[in-house]
């Protein structure tokens, strides 16, 4: 076998330490903010949220089962949704536990995204502490008289080259901290 060993490496101009660059990009690389692992789940069928004033699970979700209880876990969400009335909204939990919802303030529900129809995006930077399996799962309601929420269809959704379905996306990356 046979072996190279060196101290320094320069560049041909004499002006950078190819060898001391290298081995900097190399530890950059090699912990912190590394993705460790991409799991994502797709929701393409319609869903309608019709129980106003309580958040209910529209079917999106996803496992993830972090490798270190030090690691964080980015959660990527797109929900397309449309509601008549004009307000509702979306919860992200793990678990059990609503995360990245707005601070709490009075009887306002705290949400991910809410009051805005078409492809609404959110994320959350979680850091669940443990190294058990975890479950992302997306809530939504609607809070306006008898119009419910839907999800990935138009309010009417009517058979037209006008009227569309969508799907819906929830992303969880465990990144190494």
């Amino acid at each position: 076998m046979s072996k190279i060993i060196v101290n320094q490496i320069e560049s041909s101009d004499g002006t950078t330490d190819v060898l001391n660059t290298l081995s900097a990009v190399s530890m950059a690389g090699a912990g912190m903010g590394q993705v460790l692992q991409v799991v994502t789940a797709t929701l393409s069928d319609e869903t309608t949220c019709s129980a106003h004033l309580s958040f209910t699970d529209i079917g999106l979700s996803v496992n993830i089962t972090p490798s270190s209880s030090s690691n964080k876990i980015l959660v990527l969400i797109n929900i397309n949704t449309v509601c008549s009335g004009g307000d509702h909204g979306c919860q992200l939990l793990r678990d059990s536990t609503n995360i990245g919802g707005g601070d709490a303030e009075g009887i306002r529900s705290q949400s991910i995204i809410g009051n805005g129809n078409g492809s609404q995006f959110g994320q959350v930077l979680d850091t669940p502490s443990t190294t058990s399996q975890i479950t992302y799962k997306v809530r939504g309601k609607a809070d306006s008289g008898s119009d419910p929420l839907y999800i990935n269809r138009s309010s009417s959704d009517s058979n037209g080259s006008t009227t569309h379905r969508c799907s819906s996306s929830i992303t969880a990356m465990e990144i190494a901290s």
